[in-house]
């Protein structure tokens, strides 16, 4: 599960460079019947998402903070014995900050949990892990916080073609041709707009 602000997934968040992740993995550790055998040999592994900063002091399983500083090559952790019994659940969690730059798409890494379990002369191991999740930069987009009363782009002329145009005389609805005695009808120029 992530967490970032008050936004929470449980396989994908959008982060923002510099925001800061909170990440969990949570296993329960079933078995048949309600025994709470004991489990020897605890360890969880976990990774840091690439293009990331881990935040110090921030890892803590099932509520106890360890000191150690996740890396992206991975920290496999020894937990004492007894932490964990059979049917209990281990929580792991610890943060991150988004490096200033970073991908549009991050893909984070699997948690996991080992130990093994004995049961009379049968000793059987425990492995539980958890699923990857990704963390994406959301898309940008232009938003208008304040809606303006009007908007003005400025004087804009609107483009022209230059039109010449012949014109005929008309008397009563007929066309006079213009006679060589008569002044001639000169064209009319003018601008026609698109």
């Amino acid at each position: 599960m992530f967490q970032t602000g008050t936004n929470t997934s449980g396989t994908t968040v959008q982060a923002l460079p510099g925001e800061q992740i909170h990440e969990e993995h949570t296993f329960k550790l079933t078995a048949l019947g309600n025994k709470k055998l004991p489990i020897t040999g605890q360890t969880v592994t976990l990774y840091l998402p690439p293009q990331t900063t881990f935040v110090p002091r921030s890892l803590k399983i099932n509520g106890q903070t360890y000191t150690t500083n996740i890396t992206t090559t991975g920290n496999k952790i020894t937990l004492p014995n007894g932490l964990v019994k059979l049917n209990d659940e281990v929580k792991l969690e610890f943060d991150y900050k988004m490096n200033t730059t970073f991908n549009s798409t991050v893909q984070t890494h699997v948690g996991s949990f080992d130990g093994s379990v004995t049961s009379g002369a049968t000793t059987k191991p425990i492995i539980a892990s958890s699923n990857t999740n990704t963390i994406t930069y959301p898309a940008e987009e232009l938003t208008l916080l304040e809606a303006p009363k009007s908007v003005n782009f400025g004087s804009q002329e609107l483009p022209f073609r230059r039109t010449t145009y012949n014109a005929q005389a008309a008397v009563g609805g007929r066309n006079i041709a213009p006679s060589p005695a008569s002044s001639p009808v000169k064209p009319y120029e003018g601008y026609r707009r698109f």
